[in-house]
């Protein structure tokens, strides 16, 4: 598939502009605290847990505490890709790679 969203210079840095606006936007901010709180819930959740869990229900909220990191970090990770030289189509997926995922692991061990 073509990428059309990002296929020239100026498109690039028309995102990256758009993207650095939005980080500086009030709305951004109240969206990261809401993000940052879920985060904290999901984590006390996890640490702590109840008698009703099951690997089932710890899945779910490692996958959301993931979610919500991503989120968190989407416009960053775009501006990063987008400044990169494109050797290729550019990925603009905001979530990790299963490889990213086992190297941000590895990092933290």
């Amino acid at each position: 598939m073509q990428d059309t969203l990002f296929d020239t210079r100026e498109k690039r840095e028309d995102a990256i502009a758009k993207l650095t606006q939005l980080q500086n936007d009030p709305g951004w901010d109240l969206v990261c605290r809401v993000l940052e709180a879920n985060i904290e819930i999901v984590k006390d959740l996890l640490l702590h847990g109840s008698d009703h869990e099951d690997m089932q229900m710890v899945k779910t909220y490692r996958e959301r505490l993931m979610a919500y990191e991503n989120l968190l970090r989407t416009p960053t990770k775009l501006i990063d890709q987008l400044r990169s030289e494109p050797t290729k189509e550019p990925s603009v997926d905001p979530f990790y790679s299963i490889d990213e995922v086992q190297s941000l692991r590895r990092a933290q061990s």
